[in-house]
């Protein structure tokens, strides 16, 4: 869920995503449109991660975009939308 937390930042409680997704640069898009809402509050978007074996792959999506700043604190930054993917909003 993307929570408002008022100031200073946006936080993001959950980041559910398909095995099947991961690795397509969907768990990308989705997270910098979340970013994109955040920013049109002018705020960041925040995080907590909890290691466990089952999101091992998140923790390496996390490292891969330098979004993990220490064991568990996430600040994601937005990044552009792969050309073959198209985001539909309704």
């Amino acid at each position: 869920a993307l929570l408002p937390v008022g100031a200073p930042a946006w936080a993001l409680d959950q980041f559910p995503m398909s095995c099947r997704a991961l690795g397509r640069r969907v768990e990308e898009t989705f997270a910098s449109f979340l970013v994109g809402i955040a920013a049109a509050d002018g705020k960041p978007l925040h995080g907590t991660f909890i290691p466990t074996k089952k999101n091992a792959p998140i923790r390496e999506l996390l490292d891969r975009h330098h979004w993990l700043l220490d064991d568990q604190r996430v600040e994601l930054t937005q990044l552009p939308i792969p050309s073959w993917l198209q985001l539909v909003v309704s």
